[in-house]
């Protein structure tokens, strides 16, 4: 890639990059505009395959626009709107239309993996320094953000950074990996979260499968059996050290598992659901807390939404809110798992990545909801670019081989 195409490209990395950094939203906005006009001054050049997903995205879009007929606070619920709706739209379509080629492609992934290992090795520190008072991700060196919001990137952005390995082929590639993963589990573990675990499990679960029905690997009894307890092994210790470092080794801590009252918010609203399925409270985290204050626990006022994807979106428009969501992540889910069963080498990679996007983002937050900002921003920039390109290059492989033939 020459100069020139680096410079048209350079507002898109740089949205990439500081998306995960508080503080940024007009700096973030400004560059999605400017790559927005970009990528429609070059529309024609780009030459972008019709859309895909449209239905699931129609429907999804409408149930959320829809929802503002039973918002309790409309005004609130039309700014979410924008910024839920409008501008992850805006993100993914921008970055269908941008990745023409894999060069483009390649360049997209470094600022992701650039922040991945800036935001761990910050974090890796941050803890070293203050987490003997517990003061981490909370101290004065807290400038990546809050440990919800950035264990929720790294779920999204780990893909990524092994797909960048991939397209960039440097020297020690597997050393690169390995680096990688020690430290975005290092980074993730520290973190507290246990949500993000499950995100970790379906990512492996989605790797696992993908390698088994590729052929890829010798799957014989013994070594689905190793396999299985290396999964468990790596969740049951990080979970087992993110509730630790949570609780600060206190069993008794009202952080504990064990006390955790999710639950019985995600019954209140279930029973709401059942009784008033077609009713919604309008869109927008805040919705629950608005319309239903009674579902908040008051000895934890943290619950002030649902703590899980589905429910929320039953909170904002009924059961036509969970269907949409959920038949949005399974639309996603099958168009990547089908690229990642190209006979094409890099296709099959970036469907994949795609695949283990969609699956560790929605189990991630099964527990804790940060579909939301920056994280559904970057979800929906990189489901954009990763389907850009896929899309082209499978449309192009008959054409290169009738080509073939023909010569």
């Amino acid at each position: 890639m020459n100069r020139t195409e680096l410079l048209w490209l350079a507002p898109a990395l740089i949205f990439l990059f500081i998306l995960p950094f508080p503080h940024t939203v007009a700096l973030r906005l400004t560059c999605l505009f400017v790559a927005a006009v970009i990528a429609g001054m070059r529309w024609r050049r780009l030459d972008a395959p019709p859309f895909p997903l449209k239905a699931p995205i129609i429907l999804w879009a409408a149930v959320v626009v829809a929802s503002l007929a039973f918002a309790v606070d409309l005004p609130y619920s039309v700014r979410e709107v924008k910024n839920e709706l409008g501008y992850t739209l805006l993100a993914f379509g921008v970055f269908y239309v941008l990745v023409r080629d894999e060069a483009i492609l390649r360049w997209l992934c470094l600022p992701v993996s650039l922040g991945f290992v800036v935001i761990a090795l910050s974090a890796l520190a941050d803890y070293a320094w203050n987490g003997r008072s517990g003061a981490w991700w909370f101290g004065t060196w807290g400038f990546y953000g809050g440990m919800g919001a950035v264990s929720g990137f790294f779920i999204t952005a780990a893909p990524v950074v092994a797909l960048a390995i991939y397209l960039w082929r440097p020297p020690f590639a597997a050393a690169w990996g390995a680096g990688a993963a020690v430290l975005g589990l290092g980074a993730g573990m520290i973190s507290g979260q246990r949500a993000i675990w499950p995100g970790i499990g379906a990512q492996l679960t989605v790797l696992c499968f993908w390698l088994w029905l590729g052929r890829r690997t010798t799957w014989r009894p013994r070594q689905v059996l190793g396999a299985a307890v290396l999964v468990l092994a790596v969740l049951g210790g990080g979970l087992w050290t993110s509730e630790r470092l949570r609780t600060l080794d206190d069993p008794l801590a009202r952080a504990s598992m064990f006390k955790d009252l999710r639950p019985r918010v995600w019954m209140a609203i279930s029973h709401q659901l059942l009784e008033h399925p077609l009713q919604g409270a309008g869109f927008g985290q805040r919705a629950m807390v608005k319309a239903y204050p009674q579902f908040v626990p008051p000895e934890n006022p943290l619950l002030w939404h649902a703590h899980n994807l589905a429910l929320n979106y039953g909170v904002y428009a009924g059961v036509p809110g969970v269907v949409a969501i959920l038949f949005l992540f399974i639309a996603l889910f099958v168009k990547f798992w089908r690229i990642s069963r190209s006979s094409d080498q890099t296709v099959r990679f970036v469907g994949l990545a795609g695949a283990a996007i969609v699956a560790g983002v929605f189990a991630r937050n099964t527990f804790n909801d940060f579909f939301i900002r920056d994280g559904a921003l970057l979800f929906w920039a990189l489901a954009g670019a990763l389907l850009g390109y896929a899309l082209r290059r499978s449309a192009s492989a008959p054409q290169s081989r009738e080509t073939k033939k023909a010569a």
